[in-house]
């Protein structure tokens, strides 16, 4: 719930817990009518419309109605204050229920010492051709956004989810949801802001590439992304067009998650033929970013980022099919110089490439509902070929969904099945072992020792195998 909601709270609570302020009405029915339809003007001025507390928008209209009705009849009231105490009552409990399941207010914190600035673009590729959806065989399109360490707030707070209102839309298409249980989504507010400048407390830094997986978007990771920022890293958040929930590439033009670029497994003898083509697709938008911030950082691209960013330390970040893409990435593109997978889905990637292995740190956070499973013997290999330090590490009680910040969206997504049962714990120590781990391998800072200490310091988070060099 958001602060500013205690406006229409006011008159409910007051006619509940003190009588005389019901009789005041009585007696007073022009301050009534005035002040109950104040109180929702202002809300919709400084908030807007929200249908969490729509009870009290009712409530608020029953009450000018009965105004206007005792002023025009002069008549009494019809109702007693038990009536009236009671309605209030069930009012504000069901608004409180519907502002915790579905909450719109600050759902995440950035710690770090830095504020934190973004801006987005769409990137058009100079030779792919598209794969799916209606432009097939045309050039392809897909958006980023940056979030980058600045020493001062903008002017224009950014929202959580950037083009909030085509993520809206995007879940209704991938899963069913109606408008309504997401339409809040649009409104969550975030620790960035708009139109602020690249701090001036180093002369460059180090740079983190984001790869949502299939069914996902560049801001479900928006908690990683904001703590990265916020403590010294320029983070760069792809939305694979096609393979996102929805990727604005225009302001009138929102491309959908396409169905048919990913089949379902059980009914489809060419699944993993089309998760390689996705994978491929991700891989392509991870290697054209990485061309995209070489042309930014060179002198007379008129960038607030030009010359800022340290391309000789590079983290590619992806969950699950943008986990593969990352892998991928690294396994034909030296400029990768550290690899996180968040329950990479290295299944569909070719033995060879497998059996090549990765010549640069990696760490894969698994969940426990995909260990043992069919991604198992190609990470194994993965692993087992590889010439760097890799650390495989699983955090016990989770699902696929954990890697993502679901947990953070409602409280009871762990009820109804979302997320698996550790919830915000699991995120927790996601975003600490990312941190001190490409702060480590990427940027020089810290110790094993403080990835370590991490994994003894929670008991759900199992290291069940540590290669080091």
């Amino acid at each position: 719930m958001v602060t500013l909601d205690s406006i229409l709270f006011v008159i409910p609570v007051l006619l509940v817990i003190h009588p005389k302020v019901f009789h005041l009405f009585q007696v007073q029915k022009w301050f009534m009518l005035i002040s109950s339809l104040a109180f929702p003007l202002i809300h919709g001025y400084l908030v807007g419309f929200r249908w969490q507390v729509s009870f009290l928008y009712l409530i608020h209209l029953i009450l000018i109605l009965l105004a206007v009705y005792l002023i025009s009849s002069k008549d009494t009231y019809k109702l007693g204050y038990r009536g009236i105490r009671k309605i209030c009552s069930v009012t504000v409990l069901s608004t409180l229920l519907f502002t915790w399941v579905f909450p719109v207010g600050l759902l995440i914190e950035a710690k770090g010492p830095y504020k934190i600035g973004t801006a987005s673009l769409v990137v058009k590729s100079d030779d792919r051709r598209e794969l799916y959806g209606d432009k097939y065989d045309t050039l392809r399109s897909f958006a980023v956004q940056f979030y980058f360490p600045s020493d001062t707030g903008g002017e224009r707070p950014a929202p959580l989810f950037e083009n909030g209102e085509a993520i809206e839309l995007g879940f209704k298409n991938a899963f069913g949801i109606p408008k309504m249980g997401v339409d809040y989504f649009s409104q969550l507010p975030s620790n960035v802001w708009y139109d602020t400048k690249l701090s001036t407390s180093e002369d460059q830094y180090p740079v983190i590439v984001l790869s949502h997986g299939w069914k996902g978007f560049r801001n479900i990771h928006a908690n990683i992304a904001e703590k990265m920022a916020s403590n010294g890293y320029i983070v760069v958040a792809i939305d694979h067009t096609y393979g996102a929930l929805a990727t604005q590439i225009k302001s009138d033009e929102v491309v959908l998650l396409n169905h048919a670029a990913l089949p379902n497994r059980e009914t489809h003898l060419q699944y993993l033929k089309y998760g390689s083509a996705l994978i491929e697709t991700y891989k392509g938008d991870i290697l054209e970013t990485l061309d995209l911030i070489e042309d930014m950082n060179q002198a007379g691209y008129n960038s607030i980022l030009t010359e800022r960013m340290n391309l000789g330390k590079i983290t590619v970040l992806g969950h699950s099919t943008g986990g593969g893409a990352a892998v991928s990435a690294a396994l034909s593109d030296s400029r990768i110089s550290a690899v996180v997978g968040l329950d990479a889905w290295v299944e569909p990637l070719d033995d060879i490439s497998i059996l090549s292995g990765l010549k640069v740190p990696y760490l894969h956070l698994s969940s426990e509902a995909w260990r043992g499973g069919v991604n198992e013997k190609n990470l194994n290999m993965l692993i087992a070929n590889s010439s760097e330090d890799r650390w495989l590490i699983t955090l016990e009680g989770t699902k696929h969904t954990d890697f993502t910040m679901l947990g953070y969206l409602s409280p009871v997504s762990e009820q109804i099945k979302l997320t698996g049962k550790n919830g915000k714990e699991a995120i927790e120590i996601q975003e600490k072992l990312i941190y001190k781990f490409i702060d480590y391998y990427s940027n020089g800072r810290n110790t094993k020792k403080a990835i370590v200490d991490i994994i003894k310091e929670y008991d759900s988070a199992t290291a069940e195998a540590i290669y080091m060099r």
